[in-house]
């Protein structure tokens, strides 16, 4: 069957304003979720966008939304929620960048943690386009600062986030002080059982706009995972880093204690490495995605609450040191790598007794992931060698290498050494700097740990240590009130 050509920006019928913006860009052809969503977006009607995080969904519905508030009004036309500030601001910073310098179209985040004397102003002097997560937008809309009557087009963008993040509540009556008519476009990675009640409630009459569901996690992410018990994770963790072609990697943990903890031992072991969590501030989180986005971080160590915002197109790796608790958090955070086309790699840390867990993952995902062993020393110790002897290769090409010749040979003449005795002194002291491994053949077989059988965690007590002590028949008291006495020894 013929592949169906996929449509240019420009047979969507939008502005010129926009068509020279997405071109500026270097946009050349829309994404699927961009082709499927942005022509009925067009056409003023409803839609239920299932698309992974990174597939293009903000342009999606961001390019609908700007052409729509561009054919003029007065009020807020526009209401975009997101379940995180980090989100909100990466969206409102999509849509700036869709607007050129001299455009009178105003758009205004609006998020917890930002003061509110800023976006009280903004409000009272007229905007065009809010986009904000659910509680601030419930706060200012209950102040009386944010008049939603004069929106056309309301967009919830990961819906199913915002449920996981406890936000259904503040969502629906959000919709509740919505005009009748207005145009709705929700996007979500996933359609759990209370996104559906809403969509069937408040969005009847809508067009499910769907990419193929192989698409949604596998098309350019290679999903792997490790067998690694609790107390070995971090061991697993430095070992794969050592030999996994890794660029720039989101390392996620569950908790913001995890969260610190690995970030510490990666930047002790000589990583470019920062936590990134819900306990740091919104200009210290804005700074560790400005590193991560020029380059200066190589690994960022973060929740999934705090992740929610990082759209960085050259994350090649994501590795995950537990099993999230759900298929949607393990698409989330998946996502993101593989942006913009790009392939990535995913991996994950599973602990022996969470197989089960993993197959339902696999199940739910319509996928199998590829098992992957601890690297060895001797893995280790050959990427090392490796990288060791590319770096002595190409330093021969680099400027100073002539002179660093010449200096060589001159000292070499009253000296009862030759060239390669320098260049094996030269090549122990960086082993020695880069902690490596010389002097004997390193060990061929995965660390010991990995053929341990599973133990119960020994912080916990067992089942019969939580019943208490079994009592003995010949230990128990006599009963009172007339029972028969316990016989002799």
């Amino acid at each position: 069957m013929p592949k169906t050509k996929t449509p240019q920006f420009n047979h969507f019928q939008l502005n010129n304003g926009l068509l020279k913006a997405i071109t500026a860009q270097g946009f050349s052809e829309p994404t699927p979720i961009q082709a499927a969503a942005i022509p009925v977006l067009l056409q003023g009607k409803s839609i239920i966008g299932k698309a992974r995080t990174g597939s293009g969904k903000t342009a999606a519905f961001g390019l609908p939304v700007l052409q729509k508030v561009m054919e003029g009004g007065g009020k807020v036309r526009a209401l975009i929620l997101a379940p995180t500030r980090e989100l909100a601001i990466q969206v409102s910073d999509a849509l700036n960048s869709f607007c050129h310098k001299k455009s009178p179209i105003k758009i205004l985040s609006i998020y917890g943690g930002s003061p509110y004397p800023p976006q009280l102003k903004a409000l009272k002097a007229g905007v065009d386009i809010v986009v904000g997560t659910p509680g601030r937008v419930i706060d200012h809309m209950e102040r009386g600062s944010l008049d939603v009557s004069g929106v056309e087009m309301f967009v919830l963008d990961e819906a199913d986030e915002m449920l996981r993040m406890g936000f259904i509540e503040e969502v629906e009556r959000i919709f509740e002080r919505m005009p009748d008519d207005n145009q709705v476009a929700l996007f979500s990675a996933t359609m759990p059982k209370p996104i559906k009640r809403i969509v069937d409630k408040k969005i009847p009459d809508h067009v499910v706009v769907q990419v193929e569901e192989s698409a949604l996690t596998t098309e350019h992410i290679r999903q792997r995972y490790a067998l690694a018990p609790r107390r070995h994770k971090m061991d697993a963790l430095m070992r794969i880093l050592q030999t996994e072609l890794i660029g720039t990697t989101i390392i996620f943990a569950n908790t913001r204690r995890d969260c610190a903890d690995v970030a510490e031992t990666l930047v002790r072991k000589g990583f470019r490495a920062h936590p990134l969590h819900g306990d740091m501030d919104q200009p210290a989180r804005e700074r560790v995605l400005a590193r991560l986005k020029s380059g200066d971080l190589q690994l960022v160590v973060a929740t999934d609450v705090a992740a929610r915002g990082i759209d960085v197109v050259h994350i090649n790796h994501v590795i995950n040191m537990e099993l999230p608790g759900k298929t949607e958090s393990y698409v989330h955070r998946i996502g993101r790598t593989a942006r913009a086309g790009r392939e990535g790699t995913a991996i994950t840390l599973v602990e022996p007794n969470e197989q089960r867990k993993l197959r339902y993952v696999q199940k739910d995902l319509g996928v199998e992931f590829e098992k992957m062993e601890i690297p060895s020393d001797r893995d280790i110790a050959m990427v090392q060698r490796q990288e060791l002897w590319e770096e002595l290769v190409n330093a021969v090409a680099k400027p100073g290498f002539d002179d660093a010749e010449k200096w060589l040979f001159a000292m070499l003449k009253n000296q009862d050494l030759d060239e390669m005795d320098i260049a094996a002194a030269a090549i122990a002291i960086i082993a020695e700097q880069k902690e490596m491994r010389l002097n004997k053949k390193p060990d061929s077989k995965p660390p010991a740990w990995t053929k341990q059988r599973p133990q119960h965690d020994k912080s916990r007590p067992s089942q019969r240590n939580r019943r208490g002590k079994r009592r003995h028949f010949d230990r128990r008291k006599p009963r009172s009130g007339g029972g028969k006495p316990s016989p002799k020894s």
